[in-house]
């Protein structure tokens, strides 16, 4: 999400959501909203972005628009993104 804020409810569970703007920094967004994991089914395959995994070992490496995505959290929370 590029301009302005956003505000996102996400449960604790699975959640699908979608970005406006194309989204690079996995690791800033997904401290940012608090979750556990990120993933995409593009070109057959299952991508993931997990917490705390080394960067190299992870095979999702941007979020855009148009796509759809499953974000996992362990807790309930309101997020605000920049």
């Amino acid at each position: 999400i590029t301009t302005g804020t956003t505000d996102l409810e996400l449960d604790s569970a699975w959640n699908l959501v979608g970005v406006k703007g194309k989204e690079s920094d996995l690791v800033s967004f997904i401290s940012q909203i608090k979750g556990e994991s990120i993933w995409s089914y593009r070109d057959g395959c299952w991508q993931s972005f997990i917490q705390g995994t080394p960067v190299f070992l992870n095979s999702l490496e941007e979020m855009v628009p148009g796509a759809g995505y499953y974000i996992y959290k362990n807790q309930n929370s309101e997020d605000s993104l920049q």
